[in-house]
């Protein structure tokens, strides 16, 4: 079954990435561990009530998991540009 709120959180993640098979997977792995650790304010907003805060929780774990993968993409563009 999919789950929608999982669905924007990897759409947020993957926002203005490059979409090679290491940036995938990286960005995957890095948006799950986001998810679980819920850094603040993703644990504040998954109070949120009707629903919204499921969704918002996955949107604000995908925008850290973004920034992180932004850093790494940036990094492998000056360091190791064939894995791009």
């Amino acid at each position: 079954m999919v789950v929608i709120d999982e669905m924007v959180g990897i759409w947020v993640t993957l926002l203005l990435l490059p979409r090679t098979p290491l940036i995938i997977l990286c960005a995957f792995i890095t948006f799950r561990a986001m998810d679980i650790l819920k850094p603040e304010p993703a644990r504040s907003v998954e109070r949120v009530p009707n629903g919204w805060g499921i969704m918002l929780d996955d949107v604000v774990a995908g925008m850290y998991a973004n920034l992180i993968m932004q850093v790494f993409a940036a990094s492998l563009r000056i360091w190791a540009p064939q894995l791009l």
